[in-house]
């Protein structure tokens, strides 16, 4: 499942940029993450899956992994985190603090 904030144009950080080392079955693998750097910010060019993973996939407007006439592999989107801006922080606690609970309705017995 993709989550709502994995939209191109959205600023993420790498958490993870370590190599993993399992083979998919009838793909050549090219032992490289092209410099995807943990702690980097990048912005997701595209998103959606990739026949080589299950998971959801990226690719990165900064990074382009283009290695053969398949077409350009993306990067696991489980490899990243959203960068939540202040806006973004203030709306969600405005929207917190402006909802009121409504007060139970009293009910009167025949």
């Amino acid at each position: 499942m993709i989550p709502a904030w994995a939209t191109p144009g959205r600023k993420v950080v790498c958490i993870d940029a370590e190599e993993d080392c399992k083979p998919v079955p009838g793909l050549e693998w090219i032992g490289t993450l092209d410099g995807l750097t943990k702690g980097t910010i990048y912005t997701l060019r595209a998103v959606g899956r990739d026949p080589t993973f299950l998971d959801p996939t990226v690719k990165l407007v900064e990074i382009v992994r283009d290695h053969d006439s398949d077409g350009e592999t993306g990067y696991q989107l489980r490899r990243f985190r959203p960068i939540i801006t202040i806006e973004e922080d203030m709306l969600t606690f405005r929207s917190m603090i402006n909802t009121v609970p409504t007060e139970p309705k009293e009910t009167t017995d025949a």
